[in-house]
């Protein structure tokens, strides 16, 4: 943002951008980042117990995890005009739902 900025591109204004892991200074920006917050606890649980299942049964076949995500929507990718909605809710987990 910082480099956009100092060319003369506006964020949102010319171009949209969106982060992950929404570190904490995400929201502190002069453009408040639109990020995906994953969830790191349970992210290394599931690979903690992948792993203890994979020492107890090693012949067993390959498996899929799978972790949801929250979308958080911020200034930096605001579509002018644009209304959010008055319940303020700006918050989406990986599925779609409203969380």
């Amino acid at each position: 943002m910082k480099t956009l900025s100092s060319i003369g591109v506006h964020v949102p204004g010319q171009i949209r951008i969106a982060g992950i892991d929404d570190v904490k200074y995400a929201q502190l920006l002069q453009t408040p980042l639109t990020t995906i917050r994953q969830p790191c606890l349970e992210i290394g649980s599931t690979a903690l117990l992948a792993m203890q299942d994979r020492i107890a049964h090693p012949a067993a076949s390959a498996r899929e995890f799978i972790v949801d995500f929250q979308l958080i929507i911020r200034k930096s990718t605001e579509v002018e005009g644009q209304e959010r909605s008055e319940s303020g809710n700006n918050r989406y987990s990986g599925n779609g739902k409203a969380v």
